[in-house]
C-alpha cells in the first residue's frame, strides 16, 4: 500500500476524510479478531498530530504503512482496543511511535496519534502492553 503526500494534501484539503494509511499484517488483525485489516487517518487525528507534535512533518506521516507493518506492535492492557506501534526507521535512525484504536465492532481501526520517541519510551509501552508482534 503506497501512501503519498497528495492523499496527504486531499485529507488537509478536506476532500478525502478520512484516508486509508496502511494495514496491520493478516496474523494481526486475525489475533484480534478484526472483521478488516484496513487502517484510517482522520482530519481530526491529523489535526492533533500536527497541533501537538509540531515536528512531525507530512513526510513524516507516509511512514504509516511501514510503521504499521514493520513496527513492534502492542495492546494496552487497560486499553485493550489501543494498539501501540514502535518502529525505528533504518535510514534516518529515527524512532517513532503511532497509536492505533480499534473500533468497537472491530471492523475498523483509526490512527490516533504519531510522534517520535526514545528507546527508553518503548521500553515504558511494554511495562503496560502485550506484545503482540515484534519489528521486523
Amino acid at each position: 500500500m503506497a501512501l503519498l503526500l497528495s492523499d496527504i494534501n486531499d485529507l488537509r484539503q478536506k476532500i478525502r476524510n478520512p484516508i486509508h494509511v496502511g494495514s496491520l499484517p493478516y496474523a494481526i488483525a486475525k489475533k484480534l479478531d478484526l472483521k478488516n485489516s484496513n487502517v484510517y487517518l482522520s482530519l481530526d487525528s491529523y489535526n492533533h498530530i500536527k497541533k501537538k507534535h509540531a515536528d512531525i512533518s507530512d513526510f513524516d506521516l507516509l511512514l504509516f504503512p511501514f510503521i504499521i507493518q514493520h513496527g513492534l506492535l502492542a495492546v494496552e492492557v487497560r486499553k485493550p482496543t489501543i494498539i501501540m506501534c514502535s518502529y525505528l526507521e533504518p535510514h534516518i535512525g529515527k524512532r517513532y511511535i503511532a497509536s492505533l484504536k480499534i473500533a468497537a465492532n472491530k471492523t475498523e481501526v483509526w490512527a490516533l496519534s504519531l510522534y517520535r520517541a526514545r528507546s527508553r519510551q518503548t521500553k515504558v509501552i511494554l511495562k503496560r502492553a502485550t506484545m503482540i508482534k515484534s519489528h521486523d
